[in-house]
């Protein structure tokens, strides 16, 4: 049995929880809810992680929960998001699934080969790294499930619990009532819980369970920061005396972070931003490497072409989200003969979808790709004298001409464009226009406002050069879809779909009568901020 769910839950501690609890139970129980019978169990819960903390910076915990003795038992696994609380009030997101223990089985291995949800993204995030056991908790647990006739509303829960805590330290006990409610009887629930904590005035945990369990080992999860060399600190540094390799390395480690940052949680699959970060990142680098070169190690250029291959991994499986987004956004507001279309491109967009992150894993778990990480993680840890001698040129002497050059590029190919431009060539413009804004981000420690408002005037222009080209990349692959399927599909699929294409090609005409103006917003903008290269 498995569920995936966002749950609703207030937690809070009180000095009498037994008597909070029962005055709770009173109160719905006097406005027409059904309280059940008190229901007491122990549970163990193992908290688990690779070493590198991958499920902690996907934004999850991993917890095994065993609540039976004996040769055999089921247990429960699950992952639950680390979101934020509001108050008493969590909201996070929990994949569950059951499985068999047996006796003396390993926790790291039974999690690993779950056939389920769980299991899958275990797999997924921890690849080649062993999963070990962070600490345990242990806690006795009292339930009362209230409904509203056969309807099941919320479970209370007084839990009592002990947090395992390293060798000749005292275990820390833990107190509190959780009270999960369904979505629909959050708004009810929370006018009891008002209503409650005006008799029994209660304290709002600080810290999660989880987040308890780590303070008590003295557990600090890893962040990718940690995993590269310290970055260099432009804070109170005279950035006249600022050398291009030190903003160059310094420029390197940031986004050498950011992609092993977002690794776990592309991994993971949840959130499709995360995929997105992880190739913007792959792509910054490139941009960095390719405008530092003269300031960097040769083999920098190997480091580049070996991202532009994971970034061409990545890009299947994001623009697969992207398109993923429009079709169901689209069949929301469609009419009942293309909505089923929408609902059929929409499955076969999904098959593709998990044959691009099955390579995107294989590719994420390879060698070769190990191989990078050891060489990014490298370069982060050179040294101002390990680099070629341009390195030590003082940066505010070198960027003025990195700068120009890149929008000169963007210049000669923007300026140009006319409505009868193929879309390879705006497509074109939208790389130029990332390399020139990427270069901008590397230089805004040196230019500051200046830098941030032409970078602002890029985005903008870019948001519109990425929408006309998701727009051209869905009318292909809606095509190529059909062109693919037509055997399997009817005729009045293909047909709704072929107008569907149709759509996407207007909707991309559309927008890129937007770039025009955005261009020359963004000429004016380079035109002001072109004087503080010349001051």
């Amino acid at each position: 049995m498995s569920t995936i769910h966002n749950e609703i839950e207030w937690q809070f501690e009180s000095e009498r929880p037994g008597e909070a609890q029962d005055y709770l139970v009173a109160l719905v129980r006097a406005h027409g809810l059904k309280a059940g019978k008190r229901r007491t169990e122990t549970h163990r819960d193992t908290y688990l992680d690779t070493g590198d903390w991958r499920f902690y910076r996907a934004g999850y915990a991993l917890r095994v929960r065993q609540a039976a003795q004996g040769n055999r038992s089921h247990v429960e696994l699950t992952l639950k998001s680390l979101d934020g609380a509001q108050g008493a009030l969590r909201h996070r997101r929990e994949i569950t699934e059951r499985v068999e223990l047996r006796q003396g089985e390993d926790l790291a291995r039974l999690v690993c080969a779950a056939p389920g949800p769980v299991g899958e993204r275990v797999r997924a995030v921890s690849g080649c790294a062993p999963i070990g056991a962070l600490f345990e908790i242990v806690t006795r647990r009292t339930t009362v499930a209230l409904h509203r006739g056969n309807t099941l509303m919320a479970e209370v829960a007084l839990d009592q619990s002990t947090i395992s805590a390293p060798a000749g330290q005292m275990p820390v006990a833990l107190q509190r009532i959780e009270i999960e409610a369904t979505a629909e009887a959050q708004d009810e629930l929370q006018t009891f819980i008002d209503a409650w904590l005006e008799t029994y005035p209660m304290g709002v945990p600080t810290q999660s369970k989880f987040e308890a369990g780590l303070t008590a080992q003295g557990l600090l999860p890893v962040k990718a920061a940690d995993l590269v060399a310290a970055p260099l600190s432009l804070t109170g540094r005279s950035l006249s005396r600022l050398a291009l390799g030190e903003l160059a390395l310094a420029m390197v480690r940031k986004r050498v972070a950011d992609l092993l940052e977002c690794e776990p949680g592309a991994r993971l699959g949840e959130d499709i931003e995360a995929l997105h970060s992880m190739r913007v990142a792959t792509r910054r680098l490139r941009a960095l490497l390719r405008l530092f070169q003269d300031a960097l190690p040769e083999h920098g250029t190997i480091i580049r072409s070996e991202l532009r291959w994971l970034a061409g991994v990545l890009g299947e499986t994001r623009d697969l989200d992207v398109h993923l987004e429009q079709t169901r956004a689209w069949a929301s507001e469609a009419g009942a003969e293309e909505r089923a279309a929408l609902d059929t491109l929409a499955q076969l967009l999904e098959q593709d979808r998990l044959v691009a992150r099955r390579a995107m894993l294989t590719t994420l778990d390879s060698a070769r790709y190990e191989r990078l990480k050891v060489s990014l993680i490298a370069l982060c840890g050179r040294s101002l004298s390990e680099l070629p001698p341009q390195a030590v040129k003082p940066a505010e002497q070198a960027m003025p001409k990195l700068l120009s050059r890149r929008y000169r590029r963007l210049h000669e190919l923007a300026d140009v464009l006319t409505d009868e431009s193929p879309p390879a060539d705006f497509h074109a413009a939208r790389i130029q226009g990332k390399r020139l804004r990427y270069a901008l981000e590397a230089a805004a420690p040196l230019y500051g406002k200046p830098a941030r408002a032409l970078i602002k005037r890029l985005a903008e222009m870019q948001d519109v050069l990425g929408r006309y080209q998701d727009a051209q990349v869905a009318v292909t692959r809606v095509n190529e879809l059909c062109a693919k399927h037509s055997g399997d599909l009817p005729a009045d699929t293909v047909a709704a779909l072929n107008r569907i294409a149709q759509r996407y090609a207007q909707h991309g005409e559309e927008i890129r009568q937007e770039f025009w103006p955005a261009w020359r917003a963004l000429r004016r903008a380079w035109d002001k901020f072109s004087t503080n290269l010349s001051s």
